[in-house]
């Protein structure tokens, strides 16, 4: 398995750059050819996210679309994938960041009540998120060990 770095996952999504995405291309059909992975993390993910909505003004609907086909295609290893699915979900229909959902669903997962958050956007999704005033208010957290 080789990691992907945002700038090679950019080049090969937004094919700007011939000679970049040549080469990121080249390197992952290669990977392909030997049955091999190439890794996504988190962080990557929301890089990519952010660079292509601010830097090439991508919309939310194609971010998504693109993130659908990375996320279902068997060459393509992804941290946390099920997270990332459900970031992509929230992403695909809410207002707030891709960056915010991933977090909060990750905060979730790993036992937290609540996201606390000024990200008014956010609040849409009490599920997850709460101001910080309402957070302590979500349930009774267990006793410190």
């Amino acid at each position: 398995m080789i990691g992907l770095d945002t700038n090679v996952l950019i080049r090969y999504l937004t094919q700007d750059d011939a000679k970049q995405f040549q080469e990121a291309s080249a390197l992952l059909l290669g990977l392909e050819k030997q049955q091999r992975s190439a890794y996504l993390s988190n962080v990557t993910l929301c890089e990519t996210v952010w660079v292509l909505a601010r830097a090439y003004k991508i919309d939310r609907p194609q971010i998504v679309e693109m993130f659908v086909k990375l996320l279902d295609t068997s060459l393509f290893v992804i941290e946390d994938k099920d997270a990332v699915r459900e970031a992509v979900d929230l992403y695909r229909t809410g207002k707030g960041d891709f960056a915010d959902y991933l977090v909060g669903i990750r905060a979730r997962n790993a036992g937290g009540m609540t996201m606390a958050t000024f990200d008014e956007a956010l609040h849409t999704h009490p599920e997850l998120f709460s101001a910080p005033a309402a957070a302590l208010r979500k349930g009774k957290p267990a006793p410190r060990r």
